[in-house]
């Protein structure tokens, strides 16, 4: 597999940041989370950027920090924060950069990766309303977004190291129809 950068995207607790380790790991590249990228840069954690300057100042550092990592040179993994790639300019940022790559869960199974996190962690989900009914709201809202990326992968399952496998592998066959579509092109 040819490593370029691969920017994954999906719901909070799809394995953008399980998943893109291990997958940075076997392809021997860089791994950037964009959320430990935020929390460096603003001395703070997501959640807590999100509860002192609100949504819009915090996607407005978020694209930033994005259009930044995705120009950095060599081939990176990037783990992005579960809204980011809802934006138009995010997605815009990524078109041509990096292979985006859609970690598509199941509502059940986000709803029970989630159980085992802190909730509070998780500033989408706070306010009155049930945190599961949140969740598969934002879900279902930003499912047409998310379904732009380059690829769909559907990453149900606790066994990350064969999910890791199996997305190496669509990986490559993207990568191979993008190859293919250039030459079709330059024919």
């Amino acid at each position: 597999m040819k490593a370029g950068k691969i920017a994954l995207t999906g719901m909070m607790a799809s394995g953008k940041t399980t998943l893109g380790k291990k997958l940075a790991k076997r392809l021997g590249v860089q791994f950037v989370d964009i959320d430990e990228v935020l929390a460096k840069i603003a001395g703070m954690p997501p959640a807590d950027i999100f509860a002192a300057h609100g949504e819009d100042e915090f996607r407005a550092l978020e694209r930033m920090v994005i259009r930044e990592v995705v120009n950095r040179s060599g081939p990176l993994v990037i783990a992005l924060g579960g809204g980011s790639y809802i934006q138009k300019p995010v997605r815009d940022a990524l078109r041509g950069k990096a292979l985006t790559v859609y970690l598509k869960v199941a509502a059940p199974e986000i709803a029970r990766r989630l159980e085992a996190t802190d909730i509070a962690s998780r500033p989408m989900l706070s306010g009155p309303v049930d945190w599961r009914e949140r969740a598969e709201a934002l879900a279902t809202e930003r499912e047409p977004a998310y379904a732009l990326a380059d690829l769909t992968f559907r990453a149900d399952g606790t066994d990350a190291e064969s999910l890791c496998g199996r997305l190496c592998e669509r990986i490559t066959e993207k990568q191979g129809e993008r190859v293919s579509q250039l030459e079709a092109v330059n024919a």
